[in-house]
């Protein structure tokens, strides 16, 4: 193997890594220079009042969920208000308090892309 010495040799060599490794970049369906390629994979946002259907909806297909609840989403961020007095939620495996309900509700509606943030402001019943 014989080792180049001379600057144009260096240049025309690095030159040639260079043409080689932005052609990669290319065929990756990135732009060059980006850095980043998931940019442009992911998935269009949502808006809140998308955001907030897609979860009214989800909830009411879930038997085990108590209905009627109030959902409210501002940029990304969920609230659900209302009552957890459910006599059909839980199962045989999960008793339906309000503990289990809470927690099935979370697990649903942080499974939706674009929900930033989830909070709970429930009706506590004595």
């Amino acid at each position: 193997m014989r080792i180049i010495r001379s600057r144009a040799g260096v240049a025309i060599l690095l030159a040639g890594a260079l043409l080689f490794l932005s052609s990669c970049s290319a065929e990756n369906g990135t732009e060059s220079g980006t850095g980043n390629s998931t940019e442009n994979n992911a998935a269009p946002e949502q808006t809140d009042a998308e955001l907030q259907t897609q979860i009214e909806a989800l909830i009411k297909q879930q038997s085990d969920l108590p209905q009627g609840l109030q959902v409210t989403v501002t940029e990304g961020r969920v609230m659900l208000t209302g009552s957890l007095e459910c006599e059909e939620c839980g199962g045989n495996a999960t008793p339906g308090t309000e503990d289990t309900i809470q927690q099935s509700l979370g697990a649903v509606v942080r499974a939706i892309p674009g929900v930033i943030d989830l909070q709970f402001a429930f009706a506590v019943q004595p």
